[in-house]
């Protein structure tokens, strides 16, 4: 009978934690956590859908949370939703031209409202309006807009060449974007021996003939179950890719299973001693403190702070790399990837 009564002092422990520990990651997913005080300003910007936005929703620059979403009201007149924001007075110098959008978290996450900064030199204020918005971007239209972008026709090109160690999936004729607009397309792949790696060459439109030679040229997927194309993430040399060139940065193709199981893996790696570095990004996500650094799927190091430039509105990420890895290239690239689908 007493060991009876135990099993069940156990099992009544064991929900309660389970309850508790499910009450805390609601509260932290909710945002109220994070709440703004008194110490803010409020603006106000109008959408033509919010989608998914609620009271109390995330408001970011470069990924730092800066406010919160005080209310939504629908004006009939405009036909729109004039959402009522509220910012911590410690980021009162935003160009009052900025731009607000609505963006998601994850692939199934909550909706925000990031703030692109302007160039004005006037900053935003008290009951200011910010008129420059962008709706939720419906994701049924995103794909169409995309599908329907890459059957457009390159005409006038020129030749680009880059090497990959691993193209899986990718195609002659798949796209090649920059910021999701098509510019060009693959022309053809072939194997290439003595280095090791598949010679992809790309066929880029006259259009686009200022870009940068330090391009990182990337191999994604259009959607989970979608086709590979080549994103640029446009580097910053004040010399061009002409016909023929050789892209001199790309990043191949990710193998689900392989990046798994390098995670889970590479993730229980002590990071012991360590050097600082800094990395500045336009939009850090939901990148936090103690988050993974990785090379080649292996962990090298964490993310030890962030904080927020309010001059350069970007973001900085301090590193943590461990001391084993000091010949790192000073010209290397570092990217925000999300480990999972949520």
């Amino acid at each position: 009978m007493q060991k009876s009564k135990l099993i069940e002092l156990y099992v009544g422990a064991f929900v309660l934690l389970g309850l508790f520990a499910l009450g805390f990651l609601a509260f932290k997913v909710s945002n109220l956590s994070h709440s703004v005080d008194d110490s803010s300003y409020e603006v106000i910007a109008s959408f033509g859908n919010i989608g998914g936005l609620k009271k109390r929703s995330p408001v970011s620059i470069s990924g730092v949370k800066i406010g919160e979403v005080d209310s939504i009201v629908y004006d009939p007149n405009k036909q729109k939703a004039d959402v009522k924001i509220r910012i911590a007075q410690k980021f009162g110098k935003i160009p009052n031209d900025s731009e607000a959008k609505i963006l998601t978290s994850g692939l199934l996450g909550e909706q925000y409202i990031g703030i692109e900064p302007g160039k004005s030199k006037v900053a935003l204020k008290n009951k200011d309006v910010i008129e420059k918005t962008k709706s939720v971007v419906i994701i049924e239209e995103a794909l169409s807009n995309f599908l329907n972008s890459n059957n457009s026709e390159i005409r006038g090109f020129y030749i680009v060449k880059a090497n990959f160690a691993n193209v899986t999936g990718l195609n002659n004729k798949a796209t090649v974007a920059a910021a999701g607009v098509k510019i060009g397309e693959v022309s053809s792949i072939q194997y290439d021996p003595k280095a090791n790696k598949a010679m992809v060459t790309l066929k880029i439109s006259d259009k686009y003939k200022n870009i940068p030679d330090d391009t990182t040229a990337l191999i994604k997927s259009s959607s989970l179950l979608g086709g590979q194309f080549i994103s640029f993430d446009m580097g910053r040399s004040d010399k061009y890719l002409v016909n023929n060139s050789t892209m001199k940065n790309t990043r191949s193709a990710v193998m689900l299973g392989d990046a798994v199981g390098n995670f889970f893996g590479a993730d229980q790696v002590e990071i012991g001693a360590t050097y600082s570095v800094k990395a500045r990004f336009s939009n850090i996500g939901g990148l936090k403190k103690k988050a993974s650094v990785k090379m080649g799927g292996v962990k090298i190091g964490e993310v030890l702070d962030i904080y927020y430039d309010k001059k350069q509105f970007e973001a900085v990420v301090i590193l943590g790399i461990r001391e084993d890895f000091k010949e790192i290239p000073e010209d290397t690239s570092a990217s925000i990837f999300t480990a999972g689908l949520l």
